[in-house]
């Protein structure tokens, strides 16, 4: 969940999270005051190329991203075993369905 909020930190809580950070470190919280720091600066340089790397993908490999997005964000919020359970459910079913379909046209065909 904590990665999913540093993706959504605005630029103008910036300042609030280094100051944060120095103070965390004043108290000697070391790591988490690097973790933190660490983290606004890779999203303060690497956010415009991977704006931009994103709107360079073609539509269809947009949607597995923001698909890739979703399940990644479920699995924060419900647990991996649930997610991946539900997944195998959904593709399950998505490679049923045409056999299902097939099945329902033969046996309509039989019953008339």
């Amino acid at each position: 969940m904590d990665k999913l909020l540093w993706m959504m930190m605005p630029q103008v809580f910036y300042p609030v999270l280094l100051t944060f950070s120095g103070l965390l470190m004043i108290i000697g919280f070391r790591k988490l005051a690097l973790a933190i720091f660490g983290g606004v600066l890779l999203k303060a340089l690497l956010g415009p190329f991977v704006r931009s790397f994103l709107q360079s993908l073609p539509s269809w490999a947009y949607a597995v991203a923001i698909g890739v997005f979703i399940l990644y964000a479920a699995s924060l919020v419900f647990g991996r075993k649930r997610t991946e359970g539900t997944l195998v459910q959904i593709l399950a079913a998505v490679l049923l369905a045409p056999f299902r379909f097939l099945w329902w046209l033969i046996r309509g065909t039989k019953t008339n």
